[in-house]
């Protein structure tokens, strides 16, 4: 084993050496030069990009210092996507006292755990994550009583008191109660996103806030991301009605296609509450949501309210508003501000998984990182560029929120190594759910779980070990064991975008036929992919029974050129060079 770490890998396999990672498990010595690698691949590097609030009025994308480890309990992590939120906008006003110049943006964001403390006991290297956008302590008094947006060592934090995500990486205090897994079977991992902010948002100080109950009738006045978001999860309570109120057309169009029952654009020339009253037979609703934080949004709220009705605050109000006690006081009103806590957030992740929740509908624009100057200036004019969010992209991408919603992505596969166009609607890549005639016989994930394929046959074609140079090079063992289907027999059921490729004739990324195919965070190899057949690695199967492996047991040994050992184990041998090959004799 000693020999093994210390052996220098050949240049020319360097940089291959930082996209595939071990996947073997015939043997614990390589086992652990694995784990050697991968502590020493996930290094945070000293410097990173990140989008800085340098004065008021001027946010521009600077070389900072990288994060590091300040307490037991924090986490280091990867951006993937993040996203701009209407906060972000008041900041770059000079409207947020807390948030002094200098201060890196973003307190949203979907990314990958690079290094954890020691006290971080529910995530782990190579974890995929959402940020949450308050981080909590979990032990305070104010976390204690479900208020951690008043957390005495969190609360909100990121992007104002501290540096936030919208950088290369971030530092997440109180990792454990400030990080969510990202929910598997998620195709679309940028939107998660909006699950940071923008939905425990809306559903803690809009929906529960308001007491939204079967039957009900309600009132979203506002229909940005925030806006929507409440419609969406207002539907968890079967209200009878929702009426969605904003300036708008665009966004009211998107209301209309995510589920309103009705929408009323306001403006010149419209009576607001005389269209709300006839379509509630008078009353008014029983629920008002003010998601747009000015003036006059909340005075409309007050006069569209039914008796007994709830007023629940969402806006950020830089100013003061009207209060008509004397006309509330006598139809037993409600009015409720709040901060959102993201206590609601497991909750949230459970109805994406169920699919109750959809938050892939409000993304709109996308934009590379480089470009998040354009994206906050898109973002500030989101009704003039039918902007909800949008996407640019951290390491060349990022992703963005609130009054409109951006998404910048912030880690995937950098532009050059990009495939065809096409690419995702071709065998392996092709989703199950467009083959009728697709039936998973077997499942298999990389080490970090982010890649999952299955397989539609029993057993290979042929299952063989492999002692050729670059699985021994990849790898980091003597030989490799590797089973053959065609190409038609694999569908990935997760993580496409997380895939690198690397063609080692030619030692370069790209997705160039025959190449060999690797998660891109942990540096599993997870196949060689030809023209119609795929070389997979059986380790990474997860194996019903004794049985299904058996299926898969080699049936010989390929060596190559000046390779060949002695393997006495009576499994047919072949040796060759350049695709001659003949058989050896084992007796």
């Amino acid at each position: 084993m000693y020999k093994l770490l210390q052996r220098q890998i050949p240049n020319a396999w360097r940089r291959a050496a930082r996209i595939h990672f071990c996947s073997v498990e015939l043997f614990y010595s390589s086992m652990a030069f694995q784990a050697t690698l991968r502590r020493l691949s996930l290094r945070v590097p000293s410097k990173m990009k990140a989008l800085v609030y340098s004065k008021v009025g001027k946010v521009e994308l600077q070389d900072r210092p990288a994060p590091k480890i300040a307490s037991p309990t924090d986490a280091i992590v990867k951006l993937k996507y993040s996203t701009i939120c209407g906060t972000d906008l008041h900041i770059r006003k000079g409207e947020v006292a807390t948030c002094a110049p200098g201060r890196v943006l973003g307190h949203e964001g979907v990314g990958i755990v690079e290094q954890a403390g020691e006290m971080v006991s529910r995530f782990k290297i190579g974890d995929e994550v959402i940020i949450s956008c308050i981080s909590s302590c979990s032990s305070c008094e104010y976390c204690r009583r479900g208020m951690p947006s008043h957390c005495t060592t969190g609360g909100w934090i990121l992007g104002n008191k501290i540096d936030g995500t919208q950088a290369e990486y971030v530092r997440i205090p109180h990792a454990d109660s400030s990080l969510y897994n990202v929910p598997k079977g998620v195709a679309d991992t940028a939107s998660l996103v909006s699950v940071s902010d923008t939905f425990p948002t809306a559903y803690e100080c809009g929906t529960l806030n308001g007491k939204v109950q079967p039957g009900s009738t309600v009132a979203v006045v506002g229909v940005g991301p925030i806006g929507l978001a409440v419609m969406a999860t207002a539907n968890f309570y079967s209200p009878s009605k929702v009426i969605m109120i904003d300036m708008d057309e665009n966004r009211l169009k998107v209301a209309s296609e995510m589920g309103a029952t009705s929408t009323i654009r306001s403006g010149p020339g419209t009576d607001v509450v005389k269209e709300v009253l006839a379509q509630t037979d008078g009353k008014g609703c029983d629920v008002v949501i003010e998601a747009v934080g000015i003036p006059a949004t909340f005075e409309l709220c007050q006069r569209i309210l039914a008796p007994g009705g709830v007023l629940a605050n969402i806006g950020v109000h830089g100013t003061k508003v009207d209060l008509f006690l004397n006309e509330l006081w006598e139809k037993n009103i409600s009015i409720t501000t709040r901060l959102v806590d993201a206590v609601t957030t497991p909750t949230l992740i459970k109805m994406v998984e169920a699919r109750k929740l959809q938050p892939d509908r409000l993304l709109t624009h996308k934009f590379k990182f480089s470009e998040i100057e354009k994206a906050y200036e898109t973002f500030g004019n989101a009704a003039k560029n039918n902007a909800l969010k949008s996407d640019p992209h951290i390491q060349e991408r990022l992703a963005f929120a609130d009054h409109c919603f951006l998404h910048i992505k912030l880690g995937t596969m950098s532009d050059e190594v990009q495939p065809d166009a096409d690419w995702t609607a071709q065998p392996p890549y092709q989703s199950a759910s467009h083959r009728s005639d697709y039936v998973p016989r077997h499942r298999g994930s990389c080490h970090c779980g982010r890649i999952q394929y299955s397989l539609a046959r029993e057993e290979p074609l042929a299952s063989k070990y492999c002692h050729c140079r670059d699985c021994q090079t990849l790898h980091a063992a003597p030989f490799q064991w590797a089973a053959i289907f065609h190409k038609a027999d694999m569908v990935f059921d997760n993580g496409t975008e997380g895939l690198a490729f690397y063609r080692s004739a030619t030692r370069k990324l790209g997705h160039d036929l025959p190449c060999k195919v690797s998660c891109e965070y942990c540096r599993t190899p997870i196949m060689d992919e030809g023209r119609n057949m795929v070389l997979l690695f059986p380790t990474l199967i997860r194996f019903g029974n004794e049985e299904d492996r058996r299926r898969f047991r080699p049936q010989c040994h390929i060596f190559y050129s000046q390779r060949v050992v002695d393997i006495p184990d009576g499994t047919v041998k072949w040796t060759g060079l350049d695709g001659k090959s003949e058989k050896m004799d084992v007796a």
